[in-house]
Order: structure tokens, then C-alpha cells, then sequence
């Protein structure tokens, strides 16, 4: 008699809708803030980190491009707003940006356990995210990383404070 792993089974169908599910937007890198608005101090409270392995990567999203793409640090196409990569040193970190124009923006994050600068997946290169991430706003959904209009928050000045849990999406399956 044949055991099937069931739970194997159930993460790698759903690797494969995430990857089917991949935005093909060809929207350009185009500012979603039309004016320059004046500069604020942004602190980002990140929780869900697993352990002090690796690096935490954060980036700041102000076009849909660089939010769909694969927040990959090494990629130089990638037109991010701002990014920041700190070492991870504790469950709970505190990440400030100084002189964010005023405006709306998406944050996305995770923890770059091996500090290869991408985020790892599991079975396919495409499919489910094995490192933990997240967004503003909670975006991130079951079977996507969410949308960018549901990620994006408003800074204002002087200084705006936002929270982003870390999860992987086994985590959502079990």
C-alpha cells in the first residue's frame, strides 16, 4: 500500500496556482505620487521574524512594478523607491527611514535567512515563498502576495509609524 503525504501533496499544488497566479502586468516603473510631497520620517515595526539568521531586506514601493516583481536585492532592473537590508537580530525590529517624501506607498519585507538577497522557494523556482514576508496592511493573501493597491498606506508628515507581520505561506496552510 502506497502512503501519500498529503500536506507535501496540498504545498506543492498550491506552489503551483502561486506561480500561475504571477502578475504579467507590463505597467511601467511610473510614480504613483505625482508631486513631491514634503519629507517625513517613516518607522516601519516589524514582527514574525523566526530567528537572528540572515537579513531583513525592506523595500518601499511607489509603482506597481517594483511591488510585483520578485524583491530580489541583486536585481538591477528593478526600480525600488527605497530598500534597506539590516541584520536580524531579534524577533521584533524597529527599521526607520529618514526624508520619505509625503505620498502613498507600499512596504513589502522578509527575512533573507541565508542572505542570498532573494527570496527562497519551495519546489519550483516560481513557487511558494519557503522564507517569511509581508506587506503593509496585511496584503498578503493565501494564494498571492496581494495587491498593490491593497498594500498601499499614506505617509504623512512628520512621521508616520506602520506595522508588517512576517509569515511564510505554509504558515496560512496549516
Amino acid at each position: 500500500m502506497i502512503k501519500v503525504n498529503y500536506k507535501k501533496v496540498i504545498a506543492l499544488a498550491l506552489s503551483i496556482i502561486v506561480a500561475s497566479c504571477r502578475s504579467t502586468n507590463s505597467i511601467p516603473p511610473v510614480s504613483i505620487n505625482q508631486q513631491v510631497g514634503p519629507p517625513t520620517k517613516l518607522t516601519l515595526e516589524l514582527s514574525g521574524i523566526k530567528n537572528e539568521q540572515g537579513s531583513i531586506l525592506v523595500y518601499i514601493h511607489d509603482n506597481q512594478d517594483s511591488y510585483y516583481s520578485d524583491d530580489n536585492l541583486l536585481t538591477e532592473s528593478i526600480t525600488f523607491f527605497r530598500k534597506k537590508k539590516i541584520k536580524a537580530i531579534a524577533s521584533k525590529m524597529t527599521i526607520v527611514f529618514d526624508d520619505i517624501p509625503a505620498g502613498r506607498y507600499a512596504i513589502t519585507s522578509y527575512h533573507d535567512e541565508d542572505d542570498d538577497g532573494r527570496l527562497d522557494r519551495m519546489f519550483i523556482p516560481m513557487g511558494m515563498p519557503s522564507e517569511s514576508y509581508g506587506s503593509t496592511n496585511g496584503s498578503v493573501a493565501l494564494l498571492s502576495k496581494g495587491s498593490f493597491e491593497e498594500a498601499l498606506i499614506e505617509v504623512k508628515e512628520p512621521k508616520t509609524s506602520v506595522a508588517v507581520k512576517l509569515s511564510t505561506h505554509i504558515e496560512w496552510i496549516l
